[in-house]
């Protein structure tokens, strides 16, 4: 090692970063100003010889560093995907006249609100799933074991059984009525109903040959042979 210039360090061994003489590879002199203990002399040969090892080690980790992070910041970032509405990824629909009321619609299928990029005419489909159920009284619960229960409210049901149902065809599993659990009552407007109380017919308690039977037999007639009795004219 060789003296190059002198310091001024105070205070300190100057075996640091702002010491002129070590980060030069050079040892401090009778000519340095360094007025703390300063071990960067020959008497501490040695010991100067490791420092500047570990000075000369860390400079360079600092270097590849700052290297590695301005390389990276050079190259060409991705740019981020714009957010996609939900449901965007399917396709559009097309519905002319159903109104997107019914499953022709894909995006009921899907239940999904149609995009603003579906093409058809008098949407009634702008509501998420989930506003529907809350329109309709219908609770979602998330389990903790994962599975979701979906509840109705007391006023809900009892709005649904003062409605009635309206089936033009025998009462079974599409029937509002059967779906709840409940019997047709006079408040239905059920054509041939199968899911009678006894109030849908008071004046009709008889029917058939010989004045037998009733509604509630024919019924029975369909629910045991599967098929829908002749009307008598």
């Amino acid at each position: 090692m060789s003296q190059l210039q002198k310091c001024a360090c105070a205070n300190r061994n100057c075996f640091h970063d702002d010491c002129a003489c070590f980060t030069r590879e050079g040892l401090c002199s009778e000519y340095c100003e360094c007025r703390g203990d300063c071990k960067n002399i020959w008497k501490h040969e040695e010991e100067v010889t490791k420092e500047f090892a570990e000075y000369t080690k860390r400079k360079a980790d600092e270097a590849a560093a700052q290297a590695a992070a301005a390389q990276a910041a050079a190259q060409p970032q991705p740019k981020p995907l714009p957010a996609l509405e939900p449901g965007s990824a399917r396709e559009p629909c097309h519905c002319a006249s159903c109104k997107c009321q019914n499953h022709y619609c894909r995006c009921v299928r899907a239940n999904l609100p149609c995009l603003d990029r579906c093409d058809c005419k008098d949407c009634g489909n702008t509501k998420t799933h989930e506003e529907k159920l809350q329109d309709l009284g219908i609770k979602v619960e998330d389990l903790a074991s994962g599975s979701t229960v979906m509840t109705r409210g007391k006023a809900q049901a009892v709005k649904e059984s003062a409605v009635g149902c309206k089936c033009q065809s025998e009462c079974a599993s599409r029937c509002g009525c059967v779906r709840r659990n409940i019997k047709c009552t006079s408040k239905c407007k059920c054509q041939v109903c199968g899911n009678d109380d006894g109030s849908r017919f008071p004046n009709k308690s008889k029917a058939g040959a010989g004045g037998q039977g009733s509604t509630r037999s024919s019924s029975s007639a369909v629910e045991s042979t599967g098929k829908r009795p002749k009307r008598v004219g």
